[in-house]
């Protein structure tokens, strides 16, 4: 899109995935009758020829998300009518596939209008006026909704994987989004050398059958493979790709566009994942039973689940999303065994919560997403968030001060949920810079560190202790924009832009090194002034294209950083982003992928390329390591197409490799 398109999702740099014909992301603002004159039944040809391969013969959906429906008509009838559904379909779709002419676009468009019963605008609800600076606001804000048990708990006979399991994993066993509760996704397997590793293959296969955002990181123990899609729920053979069993969560009216598929946790027991919708739902991970459903929000209000949730202690804990619809964020612990919530913290200050005298208005729209997923300190008994930007996104003039819990890294007591200590990355964030990847917690020399890798650009190593920053990293080219305010009307350079670092460090206890994939990419931000809407589009801001000084391809890079000094070691360039983990091994074999489809194998001292795969789709979530059978497997999930990746395609497909 060019660079008058407000914002959507985390940038309006970014590709809008499948999802969003059904989502109803908020455009700039268009003339309902601006969409061109179209022909129907010259749009039903076009359509079935160009477009019923994603979205079904009869707009009912298939790997694309459904264009008919009350949803989708009350969104795009809320959002203006045809115009806005034809600027969307003109400037986004086929999504990774060649272009329409302009006469299919007009022709196309009418046709899902007409069947879709899209007409005139319609109002979109209550607006909130503009703040203006001023003193702390009063704690007399009440949230409309808060958690509530399930009302039907079943049990299971397994307590495993326990606590003890996750803190000292089987090195056949990838228990946790980033492996073990500190997240240093490291695998002690050593089968796979730089020697013998061009001899990789693809070992199976296994396609689920969508499209749009998926940024998953499969869970594996004793042999069983755990992936979530949307909705769906699979257990795999971790060798062969055989599905076990499969579990589908009935959604509620909620846009797939949010709807995220980064993986799930297993404890106890049970799978544990949360949905778009807002619910928190236990499966037996045996049968794929369901056995408990709490909600822990209110999905019509903007807010959703789209992390990989975290468990340990008897506990589950869960973020919210939803930053970029006004939301203000809170993370919460729920019990495993019945699904009853312990503690919630708001990580959006008010009245006397510390942290509220950072703020000079603006805290009824906060933001503080938590995007992917918890780190967990068992040695201190504390949960660790990452979160994201404030609201509005771009938007400083309304939110004075630092903006306290947004882009930061907050430890709460596991027990209790009462605040331990925060470290902040960016304050009064105006440029999209989140907190978005999980710290990474390590020790080196008898001395525990946290490194960050945040989308700043910047690597943080912290002290474990007093959490006093030690070094600093670049994980960018360069770094502009880092002091300035976006103002309105005026275009600010920005490196990095607001893209990367879906994924954080990892650490090599042998080597003493710490590994960050990143993605690099130069914008332009300025503020926008307006009116806001919860629950609907809320970035206030504009995007586009950086000065000729500045522009640069999006390129993506893979670093190894001194575990001490965060001096750079080496440093291996890709020619599409950098958004999928990396994981270093025992066998000195470092593993990522990029946003192109390809997954890679590095020499872990020099960054020498071993081996290439392209897997067919984008790759932007974890790569997990595993064993089965004595021989060490790599799982990848490909075929990402969310808001935030511009070059993502494919289908949802999840690729094993090995040796032969």
């Amino acid at each position: 899109m060019q660079s008058k398109a407000t914002i959507i999702g985390w940038s309006a740099l970014a590709s809008i995935s499948l999802g969003a014909l059904a989502a109803g992301v908020a455009l700039a603002a268009v003339d309902p009758n601006a969409a061109p004159p179209g022909n129907v039944a010259a749009g039903r040809i076009a359509y079935e020829a160009k477009c019923a391969s994603c979205h079904g013969a009869n707009l009912q959906g298939g790997v694309g998300p459904a264009m008919v429906g009350r949803a989708f008509r009350d969104k795009w009838n809320t959002l203006g009518g045809t115009g806005p559904l034809y600027k969307i379909i003109h400037d986004t779709m086929p999504l990774g596939l060649p272009k329409l002419t302009e006469k299919e676009y007009a022709d196309v468009s009418a046709f899902v209008a007409q069947n879709a019963d899209i007409g005139v605008a319609q109002s979109s609800g209550p607006t909130y006026p503009k703040l203006e600076s001023g003193p702390p606001i009063a704690n007399t804000v009440k949230r409309a909704f808060e958690p509530t048990a399930p009302l039907k708990v079943d049990t299971v006979a397994s307590t495993s994987p326990t606590d003890a399991e996750l803190s000292n994993p089987s090195p056949s066993d990838w228990l946790m989004y980033n492996r073990n509760p500190q997240g240093d996704r490291y695998s002690p397997l050593k089968q796979i050398t730089p020697a013998n590793a061009g001899k990789l293959q693809v070992k199976c296969i296994y396609q689920f059958g969508e499209a749009g955002p998926f940024q998953n990181s499969p869970v594996i123990y004793k042999g069983v493979m755990y992936v979530n899609t949307r909705w769906k729920t699979f257990a795999l053979k971790a060798d062969t790709c055989e599905k076990v069993w499969e579990h589908t969560f009935i959604q509620q009216n909620v846009d797939n566009a949010i709807a995220a598929a980064r993986g799930v946790a297993l404890y106890d027991g049970k799978v544990l994942r949360g949905t778009a919708d807002g619910h928190l739902i236990a499966l037996d991970a045996a049968t794929g039973k369901e056995l408990w459903d709490a909600t822990v929000h209110d999905a019509q209000a903007g807010y959703s689940i789209s992390m990989a949730v975290s468990a340990y202690d008897g506990k589950v804990f869960v973020g919210e999303g939803g930053a970029d619809k006004g939301i203000k964020g809170r993370v919460f612990a729920f019990d495993v065994d019945t699904g009853k919530p312990v503690w919630a913290f708001d990580l959006i200050p008010t009245g006397n919560q510390t942290g509220a005298e950072t703020w000079t208005g603006g805290q009824d729209q906060g933001g503080a997403s938590v995007w992917s997923t918890i780190t967990i300190d068992p040695k201190r008994g504390e949960v660790i968030t990452p979160t994201g930007n404030p609201g509005p996104d771009f938007n400083g003039r309304v939110r004075g001060g630092d903006n306290l819990f947004t882009d930061s890294i907050v430890a709460n007591d596991i027990k209790t949920g009462k605040l331990k200590w925060w470290r902040q990355q960016v304050p009064h964030d105006t440029h999209d810079w989140d907190t978005a990847a999980a710290p990474t917690i390590y020790t080196i020399k008898g001395k525990d560190r946290i490194a960050l890798a945040q989308k700043n650009g910047i690597l943080y190593i912290y002290d474990g202790d007093d959490h006093k920053t030690l070094a600093e990293g670049h994980i960018a080219l360069k770094i502009t924009g880092q002091e300035v305010e976006t103002v309105a009307g005026k275009a600010l350079p920005v490196c990095p832009g607001a893209h990367g670092q879906y994924n954080g460090a990892a650490f090599d206890p042998a080597m003493g090194w710490l590994f960050v994939g990143s993605e690099f990419s130069c914008m332009s931000v300025e503020a926008e002034e307006q009116n806001y809407v919860l629950g609907q589009n809320y970035y206030a801001g504009r995007s586009g294209r950086p000065p000729a000084e500045l522009a640069t391809p999006t390129i993506g890079l893979i670093q190894a950083f001194d575990g001490v000094t965060g001096k750079t070691i080496w440093q291996y360039q890709t020619k599409t982003a950098i958004n999928a983990a990396v994981t270093p091994t025992a066998g000195g074999v470092l593993f990522s992928a990029d946003t192109g489809g390809n997954f890679l194998a590095l020499d872990q001292k020099t960054g020498k390329e071993l081996y290439k795969f392209f897997t067919g789709g984008a790759v932007s979530g974890g790569v997990s390591v595993y064993g089965v059978g004595g021989k060490e497997l790599i799982a990848v999930t490909s075929g990402n197409s969310s808001r935030a990746t511009r070059t993502g395609f494919g289908g949802w497909t999840l690729v094993v490799f090995g040796l032969q």
